[in-house]
């Protein structure tokens, strides 16, 4: 119960960081142009961050196989949140 817990948490912050790449003052496309650079220099946050943009079609048309391989990304470099997308 304790791991889980600690898991659920970890998740929800993580997921309150996700958004620092996104801006209120900017366009889904551009945010979405924001994310994907932070993501290709390797920010474990952005990756997960466009991950769910291909997910929900956050500025970027929707395509799940570009959701899960960068959902894998994200998990595979310890992210919690890509983990259990």
């Amino acid at each position: 119960m304790l791991r889980f817990l600690s898991g659920l948490l970890l998740c929800l912050f993580s997921v309150s960081l996700q958004a620092s790449c996104l801006q209120e003052n900017l366009s889904e496309q551009q945010n979405f142009a924001v994310c994907q650079q932070l993501a290709n220099d390797g920010d474990v946050l952005a990756i997960n961050a466009v991950a769910s943009m291909y997910e929900k079609g956050e500025g970027v048309h929707i395509d799940a196989m570009q959701a899960f391989r960068y959902f894998e990304r994200s998990a595979n470099l310890g992210n919690v949140s890509g983990q259990y997308n």
